[in-house]
């Protein structure tokens, strides 16, 4: 785990990581009763929901007032025990209701909860953080998006690919005001730091052990009803140019009799024989798919963690991915890499290879030391010490 350094103030390598204790691997106790509030508009489904309602249950131990406040717009809100939803928020009917919905509902937030509260923003609209005292950010994604040429001929990608824009360019703006800065991944710190100058400090996503770990393959496949005898390729993903959704309708097409690509989120448009779409699935569900699937398949040009690696790593599975910096970052030799430039047939190879037997006792190896390095414990005691500093606790 990288430490701190004499370097300039502010800088990525100043900023790296909190030091971790080295009681860390203990149970926090109770460092706090003041009541601290967690925001997000984003549903429990979503990367950045799941994030703030796994933030949630990690540090009531330490912060029995700790609180999920959902502004969420899409209708989407969880029964969640701690979960806070104001009264006077609102969801939109149509999708172009998001922009008036998402304001209103901010200042919900700022008529429900004083200035001078202790709030940690998760994110993505990052507004809030501009609206008070005490506030940690956690920014999850900032690099500049590229839209493709997919995003032409998909409004759906289109839209959100225009979202990510006037985020990169408004988060900085936003954040200002923050005590703190978190981000998943060195590379995020580097890309904030370097367009933008803003510190931040990395706390890696942890592994949520209650819900990823290895389980039977075959019970779980049976309870989701996915075929017994095939060689199952998972992708996570929703549609967007950093997700690679044409890579992946072209693999989808491709692969050999025997294989079928398994694609949960939002589906690809293009049927196909080699194609299984699930759409999304309950809370419950979703982490048996990484245990009923034989590798999972991560080819994002762009992400900010790509929380899907550490649930496959948290699994045991193999997984095949675009060779990205942040890839590496997070999977280290867990996974098989694919350059940018490599024909399709070379995709179909490292898939073949990744879940041939051999290879796949082998990732289980790798898989198993490198979850050390997402330890709940040690994430919980890196909060806790933020928390204490920039709340002053």
């Amino acid at each position: 785990m990288p430490t701190r350094t004499s370097s300039e103030p502010g800088s990525p390598e100043r900023s790296a990581a909190l030091d971790v204790p080295p009681d860390a691997g203990r149970a926090s106790e109770v460092v706090s009763e003041s009541t601290i509030s967690l925001t997000t508009d984003q549903g429990a489904e979503t990367g950045i929901g799941v994030y703030a309602l796994g933030l949630l249950q990690l540090l009531r131990p330490a912060f029995p007032r700790l609180q999920l406040v959902s502004l969420d717009y899409l209708r989407t809100p969880p029964a969640v025990t701690g979960l806070v939803r104001l009264p006077e928020t609102r969801t939109v009917r149509q999708r172009w209701e998001v922009p008036l919905v998402r304001h209103h509902n901010r200042r919900a937030l700022a008529r429900s909860i004083p200035v001078d509260s202790a709030i940690h923003d998760c994110g993505p609209d990052h507004a809030i953080s501009a609206m008070y005292d005490r506030v940690v950010t956690t920014i999850h994604d900032y690099y500049p998006r590229r839209p493709s040429w997919t995003s032409l001929g998909n409004p759906l990608i289109l839209a959100r690919d225009a979202l990510a824009i006037a985020g990169y360019l408004t988060i900085p703006r936003h954040v200002r005001r923050s005590r703190s800065v978190v981000v998943p991944t060195q590379y995020v710190q580097r890309c904030l730091w370097s367009s933008a100058r803003v510190p931040s400090t990395v706390i890696r996503h942890w592994i949520d052990t209650e819900r990823f770990h290895l389980r039977s393959p075959a019970d779980a496949r049976a309870r989701l009803g996915l075929p017994r005898d095939e060689t199952l390729v998972l992708n996570v993903g929703v549609g967007a140019s950093n997700k690679n959704v044409a890579l992946l309708q072209a693999i989808a097409q491709t692969l050999p009799e025997g294989f079928r690509l398994v694609k949960v989120g939002e589906p690809l448009r293009h049927p196909s024989a080699r194609l299984l779409q699930l759409g999304r699935l309950s809370h419950e569900a979703y982490p048996l798919l990484f245990n009923a699937c034989d590798a999972y398949l991560h080819p994002s040009i762009e992400e900010g963690f790509g929380r899907p690696l550490i649930e496959a790593i948290a699994s045991e599975i193999p997984v095949v991915a675009l060779d990205t910096e942040v890839a590496r970052e997070v999977a280290a030799d867990v996974a098989t890499y694919v350059s940018a430039e490599s024909p399709l047939e070379e995709w179909l190879t490292a898939i073949r290879e990744a879940t041939a037997p051999k290879q796949r006792a082998e990732a289980r190896a790798r898989a198993r030391r490198r979850q050390e390095v997402f330890s709940p414990a040690v994430a919980r005691q890196q909060y806790v010490e933020l928390y204490r500093k920039a709340f002053d606790l």
